[in-house]
């Protein structure tokens, strides 16, 4: 079946320097967990950290009851300079 990990709630905002970077995406507000494991009332959550890559594809997941925690790559997430590198290695 399927399951609600989370609705998307927006970026997280991090400083760095001068400005904010956003390349962690949120989502909030999942299907409510399994009551007998310790978490009544909590619904699930998941936290997508975006980063550059030559394809689409999640490269690493973890649960920690019921807060999902993934990294996520992408060429969309690389700058001008990261694509011509991957490009350079290919």
């Amino acid at each position: 079946g399927k399951t609600l990990l989370g609705v998307w709630q927006g970026w997280e905002a991090k400083p760095a320097g001068r400005r904010n970077t956003f390349s962690t995406m949120l989502f909030r507000d999942g299907e409510k967990c399994a009551d007998g494991i310790g978490t009544k009332g909590h619904k699930r959550l998941a936290d997508i950290q975006v980063r550059c890559g030559v394809e689409e594809k999640i490269v690493d997941a973890i649960e920690n009851v019921c807060h999902y925690s993934m990294i996520l790559e992408t060429p969309a997430a690389c700058s001008l300079k990261q694509s011509k590198e991957l490009k350079g290695s290919l």
